[in-house]
């Protein structure tokens, strides 16, 4: 019985452990932004240092002659209970990302994937509707001028871009350079859309899939992607020409939100921002833990036994 005893406590103690570096690699693999070589040697180094502080402690436990818990077991647990705590932060995180904040991490992330393609929509309806409103505008300045033989429709209409040279063809002339303009500043959307049918499936995939390698970065990718776009498509809103009214306008987009993505490596920000599970990485803790102690926990102290009268005492 005692054998078997042995071999269920050390299958325990291999599983206990095997669970511990599992779950700690994960919580650190986030916390670390999915370098997983660094979160495996991590993850391993604590490991290897709970098993050899177990089988330490048993081995002291098992020396000691009848004198209860002594002080080098409690060093030895003292020391295991820091590192175990360590390993709680990482396994604490990595159960509240997968299962308590999974479904919100991926809308997040789907939905910075569609500012990148939104951004471009809104681009292109504001290019329109600015050649529409200043082609508006520069018809009402016509108008005026064909009650008005005086009014200065040419220093008018150069606001526009247009030098007017043909007074008979003032709006042709209006509705050229505004289109001249408009393809100006669409000229940007082609590169960005060609790069946009493989990129945002990409980073789609990242959330869908659930690359635990890649979430971070791709969050950290999408923000940047998206402040390198907004700049870029002010900055090709308004072109270098002569065109005063139409430069005066601008590139609007609602601000960008603050990402989101930080809670992936943060634990301390994921608990202050949200409402993390506790009963479950506890009671998870707890069970991989005894397990990994259950060689210390199983093994028996060395007894005593009399060889004749009086004080002669042997040991075993």
């Amino acid at each position: 019985m005692k054998k078997i005893a042995e071999y269920i406590g050390y299958f325990l103690f291999v599983l206990g452990l095997l669970l511990f570096i599992a779950m700690s690699y994960f919580g650190i693999l986030y916390i670390f932004k999915g370098n997983d070589i660094v979160a495996f040697a991590i993850a391993l180094l604590l490991t290897l240092a709970l098993g050899g502080i177990v089988y330490y402690i048993a081995g002291a436990k098992k020396k000691e002659i009848d004198k209860g818990f002594t002080m080098t077991e409690g060093i030895g647990l003292f020391i295991y209970f820091g590192i175990a705590l360590i390993g709680f932060i990482a396994m604490f995180h990595f159960m509240n990302v997968d299962f308590f904040l999974k479904d919100k991490i991926v809308s997040d992330g789907i939905a910075k994937v569609d500012v990148l393609s939104d951004m471009v929509n809104q681009y292109q309806l504001q290019v329109a509707k600015t050649k529409q409103d200043l082609l508006l505008e520069a018809q009402n300045h016509i108008t005026n001028y064909n009650q008005n033989n005086n009014y200065p429709i040419k220093s008018e209409l150069a606001k526009y871009g247009v030098n007017v040279n043909d007074f008979r063809n003032l709006n042709s002339n209006v509705e050229n350079a505004l289109n001249i303009r408009e393809v100006a500043a669409l000229a940007l959307l082609t590169q960005i859309q060609n790069l946009d049918s493989n990129k945002l499936l990409e980073y789609k995939q990242v959330f869908t899939a659930w690359n635990r390698t890649q979430l971070r970065k791709t969050f950290d990718d999408l923000d940047k992607e998206a402040l390198q776009r907004l700049e870029r498509l002010q900055k090709a809103f308004k072109g270098p020409d002569t065109n005063v009214k139409w430069n005066a306008q601008s590139f609007n987009y609602p601000p960008l939100q603050p990402q989101s993505g930080s809670i992936i490596s943060s634990p301390f920000e994921l608990i202050e921002k949200y409402k993390p599970g506790w009963v479950l990485p506890i009671l998870f803790a707890l069970l991989i833990h005894f397990f990994i102690l259950t060689p210390y926990l199983l093994e028996q102290r060395s007894g005593r036994i009399y060889i004749g009268k009086g004080d002669n005492i042997g040991k075993i």
